[in-house]
């Protein structure tokens, strides 16, 4: 898949362009086909940026930005309520790659449905404060 990335601890002047492996979703997961992704600007001062959950470095490549809005392209585990083609919004774990990618995995629990008064830019910008309490869906 395509992607924007980094290959070491960085600006966002050292973003790679190139290809990478498009990701799996585990259990409880859901693969989203990206159609738009936010940027905040600050996440490269962000302690999950470039650490894991207990304190050593990700590995990398690094992809950022964990807003996105795109449409559900498989779905790891049983049944939460989406399914394959779905359109949807959300946000990913910090900890994990990011969006700004041609895909990205995300929980269950972080995706919802995308409204229809929204279109996938508007939608992307979203998640940041909400995308936490936006849906109910169960875990796949």
């Amino acid at each position: 898949m395509k992607a924007a990335y980094l290959n070491r601890n960085t600006g966002y002047d050292g973003l790679t362009f190139g290809e990478l492996d498009r990701p799996i979703p585990g259990r409880g997961d859901v693969l989203i086909k990206v159609h738009a992704t936010a940027i905040t600007p600050t996440e490269l001062k962000w302690f999950p940026t470039f650490n894991t959950p207990t304190g050593e470095p990700r590995p990398v490549p690094i992809v950022l930005s964990h807003e996105f809005s795109g449409e559900v392209a498989e779905i790891g585990g049983s049944d939460c309520g989406f399914k394959v083609g779905d359109p949807v919004y959300g946000m990913n774990d910090w900890f994990a790659n990011g969006a700004l990618a041609e895909f990205c995995v995300a929980p269950a629990e972080g995706v919802a449905f995308k409204p229809r008064s929204l279109n996938d830019a508007e939608a992307a910008a979203v998640p940041d404060g909400s995308a936490s309490h936006v849906t109910t869906r169960t875990p796949c």
